[in-house]
């Protein structure tokens, strides 16, 4: 006797393109009895995450770069579509926190920490995108200022990267760009260690 964890569909989908037969009448073959585990409630997912979050951010060096404001638009426009399940956010904590600790030097923290969250965000779950930015970082940042729209350019090359994402995310991808969420970032970091640390 054996004992299965998986993800029923995804199993059954890949057995559907691999051998060419119905996937569910496979697997009905061969497991015995199934249970079904009910798939925890998003709200729930939120609260794990950002709790887990207020733990690496509330060192004081940290939460002095920190503004809840612009975190609810970043969070709430674009960030949770990414978290979907326990996996994604324990994944993503453990990388992050390792780059937490990578920009903690004598009492202070290099970094705006939304970016940050924003680009390990990004890393993990749009790697096309992630590098896009860093080879247009320059067009992205170049002369730009709160006040201005972006240039005609950097406008083509956001709409290009965007299409790079996934294709049910999005628009959740342009909200969180329009949100201005690398405006220094990008340029800034890709310059140093966090994209090119990161993408390596």
């Amino acid at each position: 006797m054996y004992l299965i964890l998986c993800e029923r569909t995804v199993v059954e989908d890949n057995v559907t393109k691999v051998l060419n037969v119905s996937g569910r009448e496979y697997l009905e073959k061969i497991v015995q009895v199934a249970f079904d585990v009910p798939m925890i409630d998003t709200s729930r997912v939120y609260q794990v995450l950002l709790q887990r979050l207020d733990l690496l951010l509330s060192p004081k060096p940290i939460m002095s770069k920190f503004s809840q404001k612009r975190w609810a638009n970043v969070f709430l426009s674009g960030l949770r579509a990414y978290f979907l399940t326990l996996r994604d956010v324990n994944r993503f904590i453990s990388t992050l926190a390792f780059h937490f600790s990578s920009f903690s030097a004598d009492g202070a923290f290099e970094v705006n920490p939304i970016d940050l969250i924003a680009l390990e965000v990004i890393r993990l779950h749009e790697p096309d995108v992630y590098r896009a930015l860093q080879a247009n970082k320059v067009i992205l940042t170049a002369s730009r200022r709160p006040d201005k729209p972006l240039a005609a350019a950097a406008e083509k090359a956001l709409s290009s990267i965007i299409e790079l994402g996934v294709q049910n995310r999005r628009d959740q991808l342009r909200e969180l760009l329009k949100h201005r969420v690398l405006s220094a970032s990008v340029h800034d970091l890709s310059a140093g260690r966090l994209i090119s640390s990161s993408v390596a």
